[in-house]
């Protein structure tokens, strides 16, 4: 156990008057974040090298693991407030009472933005009530949504998503999903699906959130984004389901059973309240005329800050009916629930395509999923899995239905939303062995055609007009001059490369750079694990090996970089 952090080190950003890391009471004191930012940084190091403890705390840049959670909660109390009487024993028992501060401490801590957590609903009260507001700024992309561009006046985030969509990766993406499914039914069970989810994969301002949106226009559609509060404070679209993500948050520390249980119970009342509403607004429409319907009425009166009022009174109903219902149970019987489940989801695919075409009726797709794979704070024997694999766990109970769950993030290391094999293994043994493999053929140069079509002959400074430049690449450059000319891309474009130069990033931003100017091929070798003498343990830690593969520098340089991630092999998925 650590000990108390009073008794180990001095933390006093203040000393000498001058550092603006720190902020008292209604003072009008200008909050410089970054270097705040920078302080906690040290802050950590200084700690990390201190101790005496094995493992070290802060082990891995990842991950936070055992009591690191509590220390850094000290740590950005006390750079904030050093008047602070918060000490470790009461951080911890702050997070034991606070559980959804977990999650937004680990995202904080990956991205190194800890101004973030000032504001966070679950920080203590003194914090909250000093929390300065933040200026508004290019900030980091944690998933790949369109929350780079903070001023509101200067462009509508909810504009930018809605403009027309170009292209046909959505159509493919149905396309790929539905021969996934028709390649692997043919196989024998042992090379069946484990479960029918797939994780699309790529860095930000590809397309992501927009390609399974224009999807669900054609495939009826469970739209759900579970962003971190620590980010609301952001301006970010699509908005988040708050209700979703408390729900999912309130659980990360049950047991297995306990988590699967209720995300069964969760699943069933989706599918029933769906069913319900549909049959009172589209009695007369079905399939993908029946899509189209439900996406408009899901998406209506949304803006920028908040999802359409009919989506959230649906999963406001869908968390209370649930939520009741957990409350109620007296005892936990898997195999009635599964049923239950089952029954529930077989009525939905009976009613949206009444006629078998042997193509997925459905689609799930939770946005921001990173949340979902933090590690397990204490493992033990009943509680092994993560949110996302008791998740998948629950979904292999409907791996005879014609649906797909679908993941999106960037803010997640690639092996947590594309798991080794090794981490199903009981389980696939007996219900079927195959993972899918993530989806990473997202839309890049789709607006090359205009090029000669607007501005006729090509010649050389004609292509270093920014009007010319912004028609290749990803979509987002072209779509954010369209809607705002005079929004300057150029920053935006460094800033995202370099993930906000935030400190501690930099060597990871000069090998973007270099990736972008020269061309930069990592070793195609993929890790092999030895899986007697390196099997992952309950908490999934990292192996050093691991931590030192080209594979990890790949899955940072996409989440924060905008690397572009070509393929995955399938054995990752």
């Amino acid at each position: 156990m650590i000990s108390p952090l009073d008794n180990r080190m001095d933390i006093d950003p203040q000393s000498d008057g001058s550092r603006s890391g720190s902020q008292g009471a209604n003072e009008e004191v200008s909050f410089n974040v970054a270097e705040f930012n920078s302080t906690v940084i040290d802050a950590i190091e200084q700690y990390k090298s201190s101790s005496t403890d094995d493992p070290p705390p802060f082990g891995s840049k990842e991950q936070l693991w055992y009591e690191d959670p509590d220390i850094l909660l000290y740590l950005v109390t006390r750079t904030f407030l050093p008047e602070s009487q918060m000490d470790m024993s009461s951080c911890n028992l702050h997070l034991k009472r606070n559980r959804p501060l977990l999650s937004a401490l680990q995202t904080a801590y990956t991205s190194h933005d800890f101004a973030s957590l000032l504001s966070h609903d679950a920080m203590p009260d003194d914090v909250k009530e000093r929390a300065p507001k933040l200026e508004q700024d290019i900030t980091p992309s944690t998933s790949g949504n369109l929350q780079d561009l903070q001023d509101s006046q200067v462009i509508s985030f909810q504009l930018l998503f809605k403009a027309p969509y170009i292209g046909d990766t959505a159509k493919l993406f149905i396309i790929t999903l539905n021969d996934v499914r028709k390649a692997y039914l043919n196989n024998p069970l042992v090379k069946k699906p484990y479960n029918w989810t797939v994780s699309i994969i790529q860095s930000s301002g590809m397309g992501k959130s927009r390609t399974v949106e224009e999807a669900g226009k054609t495939v009826f559609t469970f739209p759900i984004n579970i962003r971190q509060e620590a980010e609301r404070d952001r301006k970010a679209y699509p908005p988040p389901d708050s209700r979703i993500r408390q729900f999912f948050e309130e659980r990360v520390n049950c047991n297995d059973e306990t988590q699967q249980a209720d995300y069964m119970i969760l699943l069933w009342e989706m599918f029933d309240r769906a069913l319900a509403l549909v049959n009172s607004r589209f009695p007369e429409l079905t399939g993908a005329k029946l899509a189209l319907a439900w996406a408009n009425y899901l998406e209506e009166g949304g803006t920028d800050l908040k999802p359409g009022h009919y989506r959230q009174q649906f999963y406001d109903g869908v968390i209370s009916e649930a939520t009741t219902k957990i409350s109620a149970r007296t005892s936990l019987n898997v195999d009635k629930l599964e049923r239950r489940l089952q029954t529930s989801c077989r009525r939905l695919i009976r009613r949206i395509q009444p006629v078998s075409n042997n193509k997925n009726v459905f689609f799930m797709y939770i946005d921001e999923a990173h949340s979902l794979t933090q590690a397990i704070e204490t493992g033990n024997k009943g509680h092994k899995r993560n949110q996302f694999h008791n998740l998948g766990k629950v979904l292999s109970k409907l791996v005879d239905y014609p649906m797909f769950f679908i993941f999106l993030s960037t803010n997640s290391s690639l092996k947590d939303l594309a798991p080794p094999a090794f981490h199903y293994r009981s389980d696939r043994a007996v219900q079927g062995s195959q993972l899918i493999p993530p989806f990473t053929e997202l839309p890049f140069d789709i607006y090359e055609d205009k090029v000669i079509n607007e501005f006729g002959s090509m010649t050389l400074a004609r292509a270093c007009e920014v009007e010319v430049m912004v028609l290749f690449g990803r979509p987002v450059w072209y779509t954010i001059h369209k809607v705002n000319s005079d929004v300057d891309v150029f920053e935006l474009a460094m800033s995202k490369l370099s993930n906000n130069r935030m400190s501690g990033h930099e060597a990871d931003s000069i090998l973007a750079a270099l990736g972008v100017r020269v061309g930069i091929t990592f070793e195609g070798k993929e890790i092999t694990f030895d899986e007697k003498s390196n099997r992952i343990a309950a908490n999934e830690e990292k192996t050093a090996v691991e931590e030192q593969h080209s594979y990890l520098a790949q899955s940072k340089l996409v989440e924060s970089h905008m690397r572009v991630a070509y393929s995955i092999p399938q054995h990752r998925g």
